[in-house]
């Protein structure tokens, strides 16, 4: 179920329907906000509507899938972490295939960025002369790992966290509860398929509970219990990621408190100091440990 995005495939249907339609997409945006559900949308849109579930459920004949858990290849190693030169070059093969229902043949990549440096190469010829009737979605979180002839290729598309509106449209129609929408729309902080598991996954939910007592216990506990924290998350760039996100939603909403109080300088300082050190930590080869200990001494 696709919730928001609205502008975005609009955009899409639109372009395809006056004839504007550019033969490579790419998605870019934070993961888990829709982008891949946007592309099998748009992608459904090109067949009838009898044949519209198959897209969704991956198993539409003129729609390939493309992704590090999902290889084309037979020589790709089912724990392979990467996308090959053997998923493109079988990818290229299954593209020039004639179409079986309507007018396109449609490659989706999802997780573009997962692609090895000859796989890049190779779909950069692909690219270069894709043939009448086929379409290239990329989907990304990390387009700055994509070569700059890709992106020069493509029509780029962004995404971001939706907002608290559609998050509470889709938790109602999930059926969350309300006396657990409040946590949950926290922890998913705009990101409806992290929503989406929170609610079907007990195990996660609880997890993204104790993540967000961990965040609030950071203020005012003592120094070596603080620092623990930072040892253990260190190097675990998932671990790492939700610790961001949650710290961000959590000074948010303290600037927001502040900011009504007609206050909020400390909370901004705050804010632009974890910025800044996030950048670094995405940016160059900082000590990880020590970079999350001097957010946490801030507190």
């Amino acid at each position: 179920m696709l919730i928001g995005h609205t502008r975005q495939l609009l955009y899409l249907k639109k372009a395809a329907a006056n004839g504007m339609l550019g033969h490579a997409y790419l998605f870019e945006g934070p993961k888990h906000v829709g982008k891949m559900t946007t592309a099998l949308e748009w992608a459904s849109s090109f067949f009838p509507s009898s044949e519209r579930g198959f897209v969704g459920a991956g198993s539409h004949p003129d729609v390939i899938v493309l992704s590090k858990e999902c290889h084309l290849s037979e020589k790709a190693e089912e724990n392979e972490n990467t996308i090959g030169i053997d998923d493109v070059h079988e990818l290229r093969r299954l593209m020039t295939l004639s179409t079986r229902v309507g007018t396109h043949r449609i490659a989706i990549i999802d997780g573009a960025e997962d692609m090895q440096s000859p796989a890049q190469n190779a779909l950069l010829k692909i690219l270069e002369e894709p043939g009448a009737g086929k379409l290239f979605i990329l989907v990304s979180h990390d387009a700055s790992r994509l070569l700059p002839t890709i992106l020069s290729r493509v029509v780029s598309m962004s995404f971001s966290y939706l907002s608290d509106a559609d998050m509470q449209k889709y938790a109602k129609e999930a059926g969350v509860a309300v006396k657990d929408e409040k946590d949950l729309l926290f922890s998913a902080g705009g990101r409806p398929g992290v929503l989406a598991r929170l609610v079907r996954d007990a195990e996660f939910r609880t997890e993204a509970r104790e993540r967000k007592k961990m965040l609030a216990s950071l203020v005012g506990a003592p120094l070596f219990e603080n620092m623990k924290v930072a040892s253990v998350i260190a190097g675990d760039r998932d671990a790492e990621s939700e610790f961001f996100f949650g710290f961000f939603r959590m000074l948010r909403e303290e600037l927001t408190d502040a900011l009504e109080r007609g206050e909020g300088t400390r909370e901004q300082a705050l804010l632009r100091n974890t910025l800044r050190i996030k950048r670094y930590m995405d940016t160059t080869n900082v000590n990880r440990r020590l970079a999350l200990e001097n957010v946490i001494l801030e507190l």
